[in-house]
């Protein structure tokens, strides 16, 4: 935008402080104008608010270990938490129950795999030689509707005799001195869609148990979390009404910005270009009748005299030569008013010339 500062000295032309003062305030204002439009504008396209979506999700893990037939054991099945003799080990049964609840009914789908990965790691260190997933069960997807609850109960029988006879086989074809494991996990993805959202919110969760394998006694570790929360930020439309008003409230004010500094600029530009053209009237008659002219700082006392004003500086040169009488010149205001007087005992001849006259004629 036009440069204020340019104001203070243009062609030797001093503007007044509370000009200045004036532009400066129009200035501010309609900066101000600007950045409102532009932030009701953007504040219009984004249209978008917070909200914060809550949810928990549970996983219970459980197992139980089932004998192969044996004189030593009275009951083929034992419990979870002991430490079992591996050769007895027939099958290892695990019970998975998974729950998710929201604090807001949702919609969406869910579906769930359990995984079996065997890994091969150096003896004593934590560096993976051959890892293999095997796929024990995958379920179909399941939806729901208005619902605050996702919950379910898996069982899976795992063949602990296989795991760990192929776990032998490979450490016995490479010569290899490993530890093995088998980790059986439940992995649930579940695809969560809020009233407020307009995409669907991914969530996985993974829970495991792992198994020793190759070792005499069996040792089964449960990899889970009881209680987890979790957030989403979500971030949706507000009132759509609002948010076409906004945009066309922003554009208008915006239009009306420009053609308020087009204005402001014209202003400033018609002020200085016609102060210009007022100085450099004054300093014309000056320098063409001198010996004629006499300036005053005080203006004269006329207050009871008969003021006649003249259109043009001419006819006061045609007074002048018939009266044989001085022109009296002074200046009201600086750089936007001066008077050219001829007082003759009750008259006085006046001729004003404003800055503001430039606006209505070019000379």
């Amino acid at each position: 935008m036009f440069n204020l500062l340019s104001l203070k000295r243009v062609n030797n032309i001093k503007v007044t402080k509370s000009m200045t003062i004036k532009v400066i305030v129009l200035y501010l204002l309609i900066l101000g104008l600007g950045i409102f439009s532009v932030s009701i504008f953007v504040r219009g396209i984004k249209n978008k608010k917070e909200y914060q979506f809550k949810y928990q999700e549970q996983t219970k893990l459980d197992y139980k270990v089932e004998l192969k037939e044996n004189e030593y054991f009275e009951t083929p099945v034992l419990e979870s938490g002991g430490n079992y003799i591996s050769s007895l080990i027939n099958k290892i049964i695990v019970d998975f129950n998974y729950d998710l609840t929201s604090n807001d009914l949702i919609d969406g789908s869910y579906d769930y795999k359990i995984v079996a990965t065997m890994e091969a790691k150096e003896k004593g260190k934590n560096a993976i030689v051959w890892s293999k997933d095997t796929t024990l069960y995958e379920s179909e997807e399941s939806n729901f509707t208005d619902s605050n609850n996702i919950d379910f109960a898996t069982q899976i029988e795992v063949d602990y005799n296989n795991f760990n006879m192929t776990m032998n086989d490979f450490r016995r074809a490479y010569g290899l001195s490993i530890d093995g494991s088998l980790t059986v996990s439940l992995i649930v993805n579940s695809r969560l869609n809020h009233d407020m959202s307009t995409e669907n919110i991914p969530n996985e969760n993974k829970s495991s148990i792992t198994i020793p394998l190759m070792e005499d006694t069996t040792e089964i570790n449960m990899n889970y979390n009881p209680l987890t929360s979790k957030e989403n930020t979500i971030e949706y439309k507000g009132n759509v009404v609002l948010h076409y008003v906004l945009i066309i409230c922003g554009v208008i004010l915006f239009i009306y910005y420009l053609y308020m500094s087009y204005c402001l600029v014209a202003l400033i530009y018609e002020i200085l270009v016609n102060q210009d053209k007022y100085t450099k009237k004054i300093n014309k008659l000056f320098h063409d009748y001198d010996e004629i002219i006499v300036k005053v700082k005080t203006y004269p006392e006329i207050n009871n005299k008969n003021i006649l004003q003249v259109d043009n500086f001419e006819e006061l040169l045609d007074v002048n030569v018939s009266l044989k009488k001085p022109i009296i010149y002074y200046e009201v205001k600086k750089n936007r008013e001066s008077r050219f007087l001829i007082i003759d005992d009750d008259r006085v001849f006046m001729y004003v010339i404003r800055y503001t006259d430039f606006y209505k004629r070019g000379d």
